[in-house]
C-alpha cells in the first residue's frame, strides 16, 4: 500500500500531499482525502486547532491547483506544480448561504459564512441592502431581516492582519405581507337624504390609513384615518370597494360591502344639536340635546370624539370624548315614517390635567450643592416631559420625570415645573422652594445650621402638591412657616413658639437623667397628645438625628453631661417644630454638670455641685457628732446635747441628700 508524507507548508502542491505529478489521478485523490483527513481542525485540542485549520487550507489550495492543472492537460502529462498551481496559504476564500432563500418582509434570515473546508468563519461581516450590518457569532451564523420586498445579495466578508479573505455573497428573494382589507358600514340601509361611516380594517380589527372607497356608481372617497362617511343621491343597491396601494413591505387585497339606499318617505327634517359643554376634557361626560323644529327627538343617533349614544324621550344624551383636539359630534336618525337630515356640532376637547407633585431629596442646601428632583402624578409614578424653572432665571428637562438642580443664589429659591401634552399645552403645574444658605458650613448667622440636617432627614424630604403647597410659602420677601402654631424666624430655618398658639408638636422625656449605660425614651405627640409616628428627633450637642417610630425613640450615649433635645414633623409640605427639652447624663467619674428641672429647663443650684466624694466628709462628721450626743447630757446639759445630735442629724440627712443628687 502506498504511504504519503503530507508537507502542507511546502511550496509545491505536489508536495504538500506527499504525490508525484507522475501518480494516477485515483492516488493523487486519495492522498488529498488522507490529507484532509489528518488535519480537520475538530480532532485538535483548542489550542492547536488553528495550527490544524492552517494546515488544512494549504492541503485544499494544493488539491485546487492539481485539479485545475489536470484540466490543462487532460492527457495526463502534468507539470510539476512548482510555479502556477500553488497559492498563498494565508489567503481564505469565504462562502455565504442563507436559509431559507425565500421568505417574506421582517421574517428572520440565518446567514452562514464558513471557509474551504466547510468551517464555520467567526466574526464575519454581514452586509446587504436595507438591513443592519451583522457580525456572524462563534458558529459562523448571524439572523437579519428585511423590511422591503426585493431581491437581495448578501455579502460576508472579514478583515483580518493575518490572512486575507475573499468575499462572498447569496441571494434571498424578500416576498411583501400579504393582508386582507375588511370594508364595514354603520348602516346597510339608507335613504338618499342620509349618509353612514364606512371603516377599513386588517385581519386584527385595526383601521387601515390612507384607503380608498370606491362606489358602483362612480363615487370616490378617501379615508385618511381609515374612516369616511358616504352617501348616496339614487335609490337602488350600491356595491363599495376598498382598496389601498402596495407598500414596500404589504400588499394589500381589496374588500367589498352593499348597500341599499331607499328613497325618502317624505319630505326630510332638518335635526339641531347642541352641547351643553363646547370646551371639554378627555374623560368628562357631555350632555348632548338633539331637536327637530324645536322639539325633542328621541331615538336619534349621536356619535363622533370617540363614543356613541342614543338620545332618550328628553332628546338627550351623554358622550365621553375619549380623543383631544377639534371633534366633530353628528346627530342622526332614521325614521320609517320620517327622514332627517344630519346634524353637527364641533367640540374642542383638552387634555386630561395631570396631578403633578415635586419630590425633593432635601429643602435646604448650601451654595452650589445638587438638590434632587422627582415629578410625579398622584400615584406616585413619574411624570416624563416636565420642564422645570426657577426663580433665579436656570430651567431644566425632566424627560423621564427626573433630574438634579444645583442651586447655588442664597436665600428662598422657587422651584417651578411644568407638564404639556403632545401640542404643548399645559396639563399640570407644581410648585415648591428650596432654602440656600448663606454659608456652605451653615453658619449664616442663624440657627439654622444644625437644625436644618434635622429638617432634612424626614422621610419624604421635600415635597409639593399642586399649584403652590411647597414646604415654606414666600410672604414680603420673609419666610413665613406654614405650621400650626409656629411661625419661622426671618433670619434662619429654626422655629420659635408664636405667642398665644399651643404647640402642635410637643415632646417628651421618660426621665430628666440617665447613666451613660442607660437609655432615655422620648415620645413625641401632636395637639391632642396623640403620638406621631416618623418624627425625627435630634440632639443639638451632637448632630444625632433619629426617627420616632410608632412615636416614641429611645437614646443613650458614652459620654456624660447636659443634652437638648428637640422634635421636628414633616406635615404636607410644612415643618412643625417642639420646644427643647433638656436632660443629663451622669459622668462615671461622679463630675457635676448643670441639672435639668423636672420641666425640661435647667437651675444651676449647690446640689448640682456636689459629688459623693465630697459628701463622705459630712457623713463621717455627721456620725461623729451623733455619737458624742449620747455623753452630751454628763457633759453639756440637756441643752448642749440637743445642739450636738441636732447638728449630728442634720449633717446626716445632708450627706444623704447629695448623695441622691449626685
Amino acid at each position: 500500500m502506498v504511504s504519503f508524507d503530507f508537507e502542507p507548508m511546502a511550496d509545491n502542491p505536489y508536495d504538500r500531499l506527499g504525490v508525484s505529478p507522475e501518480m494516477s489521478d485515483r492516488e493523487i485523490k486519495r492522498a488529498s482525502m488522507k490529507a484532509r483527513a489528518k488535519y480537520q481542525p475538530d480532532k485538535y485540542p483548542e489550542d492547536e486547532k488553528e495550527w490544524a485549520r492552517k494546515r488544512l487550507y494549504r492541503i485544499q489550495d494544493a488539491v485546487d491547483a492539481i485539479e485545475s492543472e489536470t484540466a490543462e492537460h487532460p492527457s495526463g502529462d502534468r507539470e510539476s506544480g512548482t510555479g502556477s498551481g500553488s497559492t498563498d496559504p494565508d489567503v481564505v476564500r469565504l462562502s455565504a448561504a442563507v436559509e431559507p432563500t425565500s421568505t417574506t418582509v421582517f421574517d428572520p434570515v440565518t446567514v452562514r459564512a464558513t471557509d474551504g473546508a466547510g468551517e464555520p468563519v467567526p466574526d464575519v461581516d454581514v452586509s446587504a441592502p436595507r438591513i443592519d450590518p451583522k457580525t456572524t457569532d462563534s458558529r459562523g451564523e448571524a439572523s437579519v431581516e428585511f423590511d422591503a420586498a426585493g431581491t437581495y445579495a448578501v455579502t460576508v466578508d472579514r478583515s483580518d492582519g493575518d490572512r486575507t479573505y475573499v468575499s462572498d455573497s447569496a441571494a434571498v428573494e424578500v416576498d411583501r405581507i400579504d393582508v386582507d382589507l375588511s370594508l364595514d358600514l354603520d348602516a346597510e340601509t339608507l335613504s338618499t337624504d342620509d349618509s353612514t361611516m364606512a371603516t377599513v380594517t386588517d385581519e386584527e380589527g385595526d383601521r387601515i390609513e390612507d384607503v380608498t372607497v370606491e362606489t358602483s356608481r362612480g363615487g370616490r372617497y378617501e379615508a385618511p384615518t381609515g374612516r369616511t362617511r358616504v352617501s348616496f343621491d339614487e335609490p337602488g343597491t350600491v356595491d363599495l370597494t376598498a382598496r389601498k396601494s402596495r407598500t414596500d413591505a404589504y400588499r394589500y387585497r381589496e374588500a367589498t360591502t352593499t348597500v341599499e339606499v331607499e328613497p325618502p318617505s317624505r319630505e326630510p327634517v332638518g335635526l339641531s344639536i347642541d352641547a351643553a359643554t363646547r370646551s371639554p376634557t378627555v374623560g368628562d361626560s357631555v350632555g348632548f340635546a338633539v331637536t327637530a323644529d324645536g322639539d325633542p327627538v328621541p331615538g336619534a343617533t349621536v356619535s363622533g370624539a370617540g363614543d356613541e349614544a342614543t338620545t332618550d324621550t328628553r332628546g338627550e344624551c351623554h358622550l365621553t370624548p375619549a380623543e383631544t383636539g377639534e371633534e366633530t359630534v353628528t346627530a342622526r336618525k332614521t325614521d320609517g315614517d320620517r327622514s332627517y337630515h344630519a346634524a353637527s356640532v364641533s367640540i374642542e376637547v383638552a387634555p386630561a390635567p395631570t396631578e403633578l407633585s415635586l419630590v425633593l431629596d432635601r429643602t435646604v442646601v448650601d451654595p452650589g450643592e445638587v438638590v434632587s428632583v422627582v415629578a410625579v402624578d398622584g400615584d406616585e409614578n413619574p411624570v416624563p416631559n416636565v420642564t422645570l424653572e426657577t426663580d433665579t432665571g436656570d430651567e431644566y428637562f425632566l424627560d423621564d420625570g427626573t433630574g438634579r438642580v444645583t442651586l447655588s443664589t442664597p436665600g428662598e429659591v422657587k422651584l417651578a415645573a411644568t407638564v404639556r401634552d403632545g401640542h404643548g399645552e399645559s396639563t399640570g403645574t407644581a410648585a415648591t422652594t428650596v432654602r440656600v444658605r448663606e454659608h456652605a458650613d451653615g453658619d449664616d448667622g442663624t440657627a439654622g445650621g444644625e437644625r436644618d440636617a434635622a429638617a432634612e432627614a424626614g422621610d419624604d424630604g421635600g415635597r409639593s402638591g399642586s399649584g403652590e403647597a411647597t414646604s415654606a410659602a414666600e410672604s414680603d420677601g420673609s419666610t413665613e412657616a406654614a405650621t400650626d402654631g409656629f411661625r419661622g424666624e426671618t433670619s434662619g430655618g429654626a422655629f420659635a413658639p408664636d405667642p398665644g398658639a399651643e404647640a402642635a408638636v410637643r415632646i417628651e422625656r421618660s426621665t430628666d437623667r440617665i447613666a451613660v449605660d442607660e437609655t432615655i425614651e422620648f415620645t413625641v405627640v401632636d395637639a391632642d397628645g396623640e403620638r406621631v409616628d416618623g418624627a425625627s428627633v435630634e440632639i443639638l450637642e451632637t448632630g444625632e438625628i433619629g426617627t420616632a417610630e410608632g412615636g416614641t425613640w429611645s437614646y443613650g450615649h458614652d459620654e456624660g453631661g447636659l443634652y437638648t433635645a428637640v422634635a421636628t414633623v414633616e406635615d404636607d409640605g410644612r415643618t412643625l417644630e417642639s420646644e427643647e427639652t433638656k436632660f443629663k447624663i451622669r459622668d462615671p467619674t461622679g463630675g457635676g454638670a448643670e441639672e435639668p428641672d423636672r420641666t425640661g429647663g435647667t437651675e444651676g443650684g449647690t446640689l448640682g455641685d456636689v459629688g459623693p466624694e465630697a459628701a463622705k466628709p459630712l457623713l463621717l462628721v455627721g456620725v461623729v457628732a451623733l455619737m458624742a450626743s449620747f455623753a452630751a447630757p454628763a457633759a453639756f446639759g440637756t441643752i448642749g446635747y440637743l445642739a450636738v445630735a441636732g447638728a449630728g442629724g442634720a449633717l446626716v440627712l445632708a450627706a444623704v441628700a447629695f448623695f441622691a443628687a449626685a
